[in-house]
């Protein structure tokens, strides 16, 4: 006798699968007395055998396995644990909430996500007026070799701004946020203004880059084409001195370049 807590399943389980097995008995009932003639059956339930089969197996699998009782008990149990769970954290959220103390935080935290975004929307203003009002003295940070095409391609970056040339022709969700800023204002800005300068200088931008606010640091009004030409002496004294490991080490230190930096020479 089938439990009364059981009762509603057993009726949804008759009524939701009447079709599988009027489609089993007729298939049944079709093959062993007229193979090949429809008969009085509505021509709907009539199957291919190979479907028959596959309905028959599912059947049997589905409400034949001796273990899909406790499959479902498991299902349940899990089901009113996680219940109970999210029971007790909303009772506690909500507890949380009256406290000022928390409610104090909860308004801190949304103040600061606004500031936040001002913050990162001035700071990429900034950068887009840095870029727009400096007179660029490009250098060399990327070489590409197309083998193919028997040609080579070079990438500029500016040594006073930081401005990376190549970044436009990167895929933008992998460049930093910096760099991201850089592609925005390259894509509406990329033709060069008359004063800007292309050496024929190859650094690492890092380097370069160094080595420019050092110059600037102890020369903080100097002109553009005395900084071309300090920085040219400033890199073929660090390229052609020798220094130990120490010594070089002492050097990137001064530059504030980290102290495994080994880009002395070319990009």
């Amino acid at each position: 006798m089938t439990p009364a807590c059981h009762a509603g399943d057993h009726e949804f389980e008759s009524r939701t699968n009447r079709h599988f097995f009027g489609s089993i008995a007729q298939s049944v009932e079709q093959r062993t007395e007229n193979p090949c003639v429809t008969g009085s059956n509505p021509v709907g339930a009539t199957s291919y055998e190979k479907y028959n089969q596959m309905i028959v197996f599912l059947f049997d699998l589905i409400y034949n396995n001796p273990h899909r009782g406790d499959f479902m008990h498991n299902i349940n149990e899990e089901y009113r644990i996680v219940s109970e769970e999210m029971d007790k954290v909303n009772n506690q959220l909500y507890v949380l909430k009256k406290d000022q103390k928390v409610q104090k935080y909860i308004e801190l935290e949304r103040r600061n996500k606004e500031l936040r975004y001002k913050q990162l929307v001035l700071y990429r203003q900034t950068k887009y007026e840095e870029y727009k009002n400096c007179h660029h003295i490009y250098v060399t940070s990327q070489i590409k070799n197309d083998n193919l095409k028997g040609r080579q391609s070079r990438g500029y970056t500016c040594i006073k701004c930081g401005l990376k040339r190549p970044v436009l022709y990167s895929d933008k969700e992998t460049l930093t946020y910096n760099e991201q800023i850089m592609y925005d204002y390259l894509k509406n800005n990329f033709e060069t203004n008359e004063f800007d300068i292309y050496t024929d200088y190859v650094c690492n931008k890092d380097l370069a880059r160094a080595i420019y606010c050092k110059i600037k640091e102890h020369n903080p009004d100097i002109d553009d084409s005395l900084v071309k030409k300090y920085f040219e002496i400033a890199l073929d004294n660090i390229r052609n001195i020798k220094v130990n490991y120490e010594r070089m080490k002492s050097r990137a230190k001064r530059l504030h370049l980290s102290s495994d930096f080994d880009r002395w020479n070319g990009v």
